[in-house]
């Protein structure tokens, strides 16, 4: 029997094509903030950084976070962590984050969680350029990558000042904005901070 595992896996591009369905930078936005409020935050901030000539986006809150297990698994493309059952469930169930982060950001989705009562920091990078880079590809696999450390070891002082301060928390940093689609940061700022 051959192994067909890649030939059925769709190819980037029919992520990069749903991404450009997302109306405006809003919605994109809101499926991020739909998520936090979906576990339980009570806070949520959100800013940007300038960079070289980038800038990156920063989604906090002060939710429930992920363990290191649960973050692997809501990282998988078109899953779920939410219950159906819910009344209070706001996002739109899978694919919408990383959607979302393909739309608005050109080099990476970075997510930092933790969870109440651990020291260390779960972490995953879903890599958008080489998603778009290799747009005909479907290892999937090769755009992920999954780590945990300690507070100290993170280089970001706006993640690392974040979650020091709460108990339980997440942090999205969309790497390197779209300007296409985002504008310049004082653009982007204008419309959504």
């Amino acid at each position: 029997m051959t192994n067909n595992k890649s030939v059925m896996a769709p190819q980037f591009k029919s992520q990069l094509e749903q991404a450009k369905s997302i109306a405006n930078i809003h919605v994109a936005l809101a499926e991020f903030i739909d998520n936090s409020l979906d576990v339980g935050a009570t806070q949520i901030k959100i800013s940007s950084s300038v960079g070289d000539d980038n800038f990156d986006l920063f989604i906090c809150d002060n939710g429930s976070g992920m363990t290191y297990e649960k973050l692997i698994s809501s990282m998988k493309l078109g899953s779920s962590q939410k219950s159906n059952s819910s009344k209070e469930i706001f996002g739109c169930k899978g694919v919408g984050m990383k959607l979302g982060a393909t739309r608005l950001a050109k080099e990476s989705l970075k997510i930092f969680s933790k969870t109440s009562g651990s020291d260390k920091i779960s972490y995953s990078k879903f890599n958008i350029n080489e998603l778009t880079r290799r747009y005909t590809d479907n290892d999937w696999d090769s755009l992920y990558s999954f780590d945990q450390f300690e507070s100290k070891d993170i280089k970001s002082s706006i993640v690392k000042n974040f979650l020091d301060d709460v108990d339980s928390g997440t942090v999205i940093q969309l790497v390197s904005m779209n300007k296409d689609v985002c504008g310049d940061q004082k653009q982007f700022d204008k419309k959504i901070l």
